[in-house]
Formats: structure tokens, sequence, C-alpha cells
């Protein structure tokens, strides 16, 4: 990742947005679009679900602003939200991660699977549950139902994945 974006310092995003460290919520405080009044809230949800604002020609996302504007630094690594909403950019809800504490953090099945639950996947009639632990999966069973297989993924999560907050 890019740990200095040309302009992009924590002196910029403080002369052009307002944070409200307790909310989570930028304000525009200067007039950068003919759309935008000062004071405007600033953001929009991009399609991966986090918030962005453009500025210096290019669009960021909030969680980074939020944290550069705090901290004074634009971090190397990841920013993970705790609690697993994306556009909840409170910094008590934010927190360095490196890829796969963020990965362990996931609250969200990946598209394309068919159970609709993390860790959960058909096997006949009836529901597996797996989990990956380092790398390597590991096979939790099989259950009747897709929400006991779910439970022990769950279950399994809490036990291995440090980084986790469900």
């Amino acid at each position: 990742m890019e740990t200095e974006i040309i302009g992009l310092t924590a002196q910029h995003v403080r002369n052009v947005l307002d944070y409200d460290a307790d909310t989570g919520i930028f304000r525009w405080r200067q007039k950068v679009a003919q759309r935008v009044k000062i004071g405007d809230l600033a953001g929009s949800r991009h399609y991966s679900g986090y918030l962005t604002v453009f500025t210096l020609g290019k669009s960021h996302r909030l969680h980074r602003l939020a944290w550069l504007h705090v901290y004074g630094a634009m971090p190397d690594c990841h920013i993970d939200h705790i609690n697993g909403v994306k556009f909840d950019n409170r910094i008590v809800n934010l927190r360095l991660s490196n890829p796969t504490e963020n990965a362990q953090n996931r609250r969200r099945q990946q598209r394309g699977a068919k159970s609709g639950l993390l860790g959960v996947a058909r096997n006949g009639n009836n529901w597996q549950a797996y989990i990956r632990v380092n790398k390597v999966p590991m096979y939790l069973g099989t259950f009747k139902t897709p929400e006991e297989a779910h439970q022990r993924y769950l279950d399994a999560k809490r036990k291995y994945h440090i980084a986790c907050t469900i």
C-alpha cells in the first residue's frame, strides 16, 4: 500500500475536512465543488461499502482519512473496522491489521456461496462446517442444519482467529 499520496497529508485533510472522532462523521470545511457547501456531510458510499471522498484528483476511503486526521500519518497496512461495519468510521472502531487479521474479522460469506452463512457448505442432505487456520482448511464436522454448522464455525472462529470480534 502507498504510505504517501502526493499532496495528501494530515494537514491537507484537516484543512478541507472536519472529523468528529466520536461519531466518525466528516464534514467539508472548504467548498470543493459547485454542489458542496461548507458544513455538508462528506463522503458517499462506494460499491464496496466503504465511504469515500474525492480530493486531490483521487477517491479516498474515509476510514483511512480518519486515521490520517487523528494520528497524522497514513499507515502502510490495512485498517480494520472492529465491528465489521464498513461505514462506521469512529476512531475507536478502527485498528491497524494485516490482511489475515482483516479477513478474520469478516462478517459475511463470499459472493457465490450458497449456504448464506460463513463457514458452512451443503454436504448431501447435511451441512458441513469448516474454517481456515493459518491458511490450512480445518474440517469442523457435519450437522443436520445450517444453523448448527454455523454455530460450530463461530465457536472455532472465536478460538482460532484472534482478530475476530464476532
